[in-house]
């Protein structure tokens, strides 16, 4: 039996260990004290996070379990194990019987998660929640020995696979994004090449769009497509041999040469704890910012482009309590790790929909604890227009929102995420945002002029476009000048602040700050990404039925999505162009923006002042090509495309490129350790941009 002075040495151990150590080096930290000690014993095996561990010492006939961070008996009911012989010695420790019952339950699986990232493509990390969330929901649960790799942190295939062969886990699960399609096919190789033993599971949005392609080219894989964390869990408990293959949940899997999918059981949202905070020391030294999700799913979910149709329709979230805490725990982690106090929420929709308004009721009470506590905080948010202004739910619950809006920004909301996506009535109808322009006109104006920073997403051309007329429809809403207002220094009441941004054009005119709208935009002159399953797919395709006419060419893996050819054949050599010009600029808009988060001060209004510059270049340039080309005959498009795209990089972006680099060189702007945004000016200007060659 251990002492009750090594009781509380172990429980001291545990206290002084960081949110961000993980639970291997705390079994680490005990075996070496049991080893100082003269301890017999035959394994430490730690069940939760950090913050919550439950320590077990393997011995011979006994197992020793010591709970620093809560009573025992609420450690034992959370592990399910009161059905085991045991004796509560304090309200830290408790021993139990060894049986080969108990051995079977303390004998847990390993899993390795990996994050997959092209790093050149994210220059700028964020904690990578895909993981995380799932390895602090099996570490909660007890299910699995975690190690969490994240290649956005510099990490080769190479490297990977040697961190595969040292931790010898049975389970690997990968989680595959956007634009990784190529090293995840390259992993999973490796993998299957190493160990063909080792169960592969992946996640992430693109095996949930493309779960046929990775069944194809390795058909033992398993695909989760609905919660990682309850897919993982199930597929640890089918392992070991506790349950069948055909109640796992939310996966995709061959079984005698037919495609399997299993329903989605959804978690409890109680049950989700702070993700898990390993890799955030690496987050130092690449400028990255902690990531949050307080909710999940999307009640719209109407969006024809939207990728996640896997996902619920079913908003959830954390309570307001719990996001109080979880953001308590990252704050910690920031000072400790001299992190910016800079938090990302993932959400999907932040804000949602409850009964009775009690969404509002719920970011009210997070913000109000927020600035009671907590100072200087940035948090950057994502939200549909009409959680900023839905002139369907009436006057009362609008003054709420901006009640609540007004809060936000007290609490420290940086920048406003707004999925606008367009300008055109008719473009907003194919997309399904179930907004229109004057809507988000609007909801602008509102987070504008209580001061708030917003970011806008804009999809400037799709397929399905029918004439010019739409181009010009978005051109004119990105130039409008009376959506971004002065923030508003008055004493109003919230009522009277909202009727005059409804309704008092003389007002409007009197505050609007004369900044166009283009200005705000994340990426300029976008084009819609066809998803394959995507309901706009489907749109696609019955457009070909119905008019005979073949428009998809191809797949594009990497996006998991359809290569679509443009109705109107001159909209899509337009697109085409800007297309160009979005790929050449995308690192550089990417790192400035990511920049921006981290940068105060006199630093901050530089960053923004070039974001400007270079959004208004860009603009300038599609909006020259879409208001002259239907003047123009067919013939001459591509020659005069290509010269002016050609005159307007060389004269136009290739200077202010050259004067970005001279103030990165100057110290004007602080870049990261490893010299991200040097690399990325530099890279611009070592690769061509001549449509030819490109």
């Amino acid at each position: 039996m251990l002492t009750y002075i090594l009781v509380n040495k172990i429980c001291n151990l545990a206290k002084k260990m960081k949110l961000w150590n993980s639970p291997q080096r705390l079994q680490e930290e005990v075996e070496y004290l049991l080893g100082n000690e003269q301890v017999e014993y035959e394994k430490v095996v730690v069940f939760g996070n950090i913050k919550t561990s439950s320590i077990f010492v393997i011995q011979n006939l006994y197992v020793d379990l010591v709970s620093p961070n809560c009573l025992i008996e609420s450690c034992i009911e959370q592990y399910k194990m009161e059905n085991y012989e045991f004796e509560i010695i304090s309200e830290q420790y408790a021993r139990f019987r060894n049986t080969k019952k108990l051995s079977s339950r303390l004998n847990i699986p390993k899993i390795l998660l990996i994050n997959v990232c092209n790093a050149s493509l994210r220059p700028i990390p964020r904690l990578n929640l895909s993981t995380a969330t799932i390895g602090s929901y099996l570490r909660l649960k007890g299910a699995a020995e975690v190690c969490i790799l994240d290649m956005q942190f510099g990490l080769t295939i190479e490297t990977v696979i040697e961190e595969v062969k040292q931790f010898a886990p049975i389970i690997v699960g990968i989680s595959i994004d956007f634009l990784e399609y190529g090293i995840g096919m390259r992993i999973i190789d490796a993998i299957e090449n190493l160990n063909k033993h080792i169960y592969i599971v992946l996640g992430n949005v693109l095996p949930a769009l493309l779960p046929e392609k990775f069944l194809e080219c390795h058909p033992n894989v398993l695909i989760s497509y609905g919660e990682g964390e309850k897919s993982l869990y199930d597929i640890a408990c089918w392992a070991q041999g506790n349950l069948s293959i055909k109640d796992v949940s939310g996966i995709i899997y061959r079984l005698e040469n037919r495609m399997v999918k299993n329903e989605i059981q959804y978690i409890d949202m109680a049950e989700c704890q702070t993700p898990a905070l390993d890799t955030a020391i690496l987050l130092k030294k690449y400028r990255g910012v902690l990531t949050l999700e307080t909710s999940r799913g999307c009640d719209y979910s109407g969006c024809t482009f939207c990728p996640r149709e896997h996902k619920t329709r079913f908003w959830r979230c954390l309570s307001a309590k719990q996001v109080i805490e979880q953001i308590n725990d990252l704050l910690q982690v920031a000072e400790e790790l001299e992190l910016p106090k800079h938090i990302y929420f993932a959400d999907e929709e932040m804000i949602g929909e409850l009964q009775n308004g009690a969404e509002l009721d719920r970011m009210i009470e997070i913000c109000e604890e927020i600035i009671e506590k907590h100072k200087n905080l940035k948090l950057d948010i994502a939200v549909r227009a009409d959680s900023i202004y839905n002139p369907h739910k009436g006057k009362e619950y609008n003054i709420k929102m901006l009640k609540m809006w007004k809060l936000i920004k007290q609490a420290g909301a940086d920048r406003i995420f707004v999925g606008v996506e367009s300008g055109c009535e008719k473009q907003l109808k194919r997309y399904n945002k179930g907004t229109v322009p004057m809507q988000n006109v609007i909801a602008i104006r509102i987070l504008t002029a209580i001061g708030m920073q917003v970011r806008l997403g804009f999809v400037m051309f799709d397929p399905l476009m029918p004439d010019i007329k739409e181009l010009q429809e978005n051109i004119e809403f990105l130039e409008r000048t009376d959506a971004v207002l002065r923030p508003i220094i008055s004493d109003e009441s919230d009522e009277k602040i909202l009727l005059q941004i409804e309704s008092d054009e003389k007002w409007i005119q009197e505050q609007k700050a004369g900044i166009a709208l283009y200005n705000y935009v994340s990426y300029l002159m976008t084009g819609l990404e066809v998803f394959v399953n995507a309901p706009y797919a489907k749109m696609v395709r019955l457009y070909e039925r119905e008019t005979n006419q073949s428009l998809v060419y191809g797949y594009d893996w990497e996006l998991g999505k359809l290569l679509v050819h443009y109705i109107v054949p001159r909209i899509e050599r337009i697109y085409q162009i800007c297309n160009m010009c979005v790929q050449k600029n995308y690192g550089v808009t990417y790192t400035l923006k990511s920049l921006l988060k981290s940068a105060n001060g006199i630093q901050k209004e530089f960053l923004r002042n070039e974001m400007y510059k270079h959004r208004k270049m860009i603009f300038e340039f599609a909006k020259e090509i879409i208001n002259i080309c239907e003047y123009m005959e067919q013939i001459e498009e591509n020659k005069y495309f290509t010269n002016i795209y050609e005159e307007w990089m060389e004269h136009k972006v290739k200077p202010y490129i050259l004067e970005l680099l001279a103030a990165v060189n100057a110290g004007v702007v602080s870049d990261t350790e490893n010299k991200l945004f040097t690399n990325v000016l530099n890279e611009w200007l070592e690769t061509s941009y001549d449509i030819v060659n490109t």
